[in-house]
């Protein structure tokens, strides 16, 4: 998380902001955001706003040992192999296996691309990269059923600045169990913190495309709505 987070300084500094910038990060990027807005100076950042975040639930060995067999065949693949190298070695066959692995892209994106096929090339060439830090990096955080070792619930509420707001925007199909988050979100608010929570509707993980204009509005009211407490 150190070599992350130093990519994230160097970012800040190279772009030489004038005003603290408001991040919004999705899955685990929110992970490695929140890690970066706890060790950053609080006046870089103004909000932090969670999209369907990755790493705030606890892991439980309890629950590892009675998960069935194919999950469990299935999460000694992921800690043992690396889950994008067959991706990373299909050579210029792999944008076409995107496409076929994942055919709801398209749908998200039509709307705004007039080839979809450009979103398929992107995410492609985004985990064909070597090394695959990324994945490397996800790997070394999670353990048990892909939970965070250092769960976010256990360190926000004593690493937090009250100074920085947070959100969490939730898509209301998700895969990603809420329960722990909005737990999270509800602690803090009760201890002080500023905190907005919201669910948008007829949308899965990757909440942002799958209904675009919900959260597009839903994202815009709750910093509107962050401002104004804070004034």
């Amino acid at each position: 998380m150190d070599v992350m987070c130093g990519y994230f300084d160097r970012w800040f500094k190279a772009l030489n902001f004038t005003t603290p910038v408001i991040l919004l990060a999705h899955s685990f990027g929110s992970f490695i955001s929140a890690h970066f807005t706890m060790r950053c100076d609080p006046s870089l950042v103004k909000m932090l706003i969670f999209v369907d975040p990755w790493g705030v639930h606890r892991g439980s060995h309890k629950n590892y040992k009675q998960t069935t067999l194919t999950n469990k065949f299935l999460l000694y693949l992921f800690y043992s192999h690396r889950p994008l190298s067959l991706l990373r070695s299909s050579g210029p066959i792999g944008p076409y296996l995107m496409r076929k692995s994942r055919p709801d892209l398209a749908n998200n994106w039509k709307d705004f691309l007039g080839n979809v096929k450009i979103m398929h090339d992107y995410i492609y060439h985004c985990n064909a990269l070597e090394p695959p830090m990324g994945e490397e990096l996800f790997k070394v955080c999670c353990h048990y059923d892909v939970a965070a070792t250092e769960p976010l619930q256990d360190v926000m509420p004593t690493h937090w600045s009250k100074e920085i707001p947070i959100g969490f925007i939730f898509g209301e199909t998700s895969c990603y169990d809420a329960t722990e988050p909005k737990a999270l979100a509800d602690l803090m608010g009760k201890d002080g913190f500023t905190v907005a929570v919201d669910t948008v509707p007829n949308a899965g993980h990757q909440v942002f495309s799958d209904n675009v204009t919900e959260f597009n509005e839903r994202a815009y009211n709750m910093i509107q709505n962050i401002e104004l407490l804070l004034r």
